[in-house]
């Protein structure tokens, strides 16, 4: 893997980190076609989360492989778009009506799966804003 260079631990951690985030963002991609098969999702969650994890997947990978410079403008660009998520399924909390869960579990109710999925994304942009924070500071 090229870094650039010499690595602090905390970039090794958040190289770590954003291979771990590419792994899951192609687990969910498959999990999410599996769910267009098995459980009949809707087209648009399948589609959706295709192009959303493939396009985190493929972030991860080109911060988790380039320069120290890139990878921190890179997780930038994920901690946004974890935001932008976040926003989305709290406006879907508080003002919509959740549809049936069409995905794995599929006995989930519509609320929990949201906040399930809303927790984990928070682990993930508290993860990625410690790290971040921290290689800033050993530069």
């Amino acid at each position: 893997m090229s870094t650039g260079g010499a690595v602090s631990t905390a970039d090794a951690w958040l190289i770590r980190l954003l291979w771990l985030h590419a792994a899951l963002s192609l687990l969910w991609i498959v999990l999410a076609w599996r769910d267009g098969i098995v459980e009949h999702a809707d087209l648009r969650f399948v589609v959706n989360t295709t192009g959303k994890d493939g396009l985190f997947a493929i972030m991860s990978v080109v911060a988790a492989i380039g320069d120290q410079r890139r990878r921190l403008g890179i997780v930038l660009l994920l901690l946004a778009a974890y935001a932008c998520l976040m926003v989305g399924q709290l406006f879907e909390l508080v003002f919509a009506d959740p549809p049936k869960v069409m995905t794995w579990p599929a006995d989930t109710e519509p609320t929990t799966y949201l906040l399930v999925w809303l927790g984990g994304d928070i682990v993930l942009v508290v993860a990625f804003a410690l790290l971040y924070r921290a290689v800033k500071s050993a530069r």
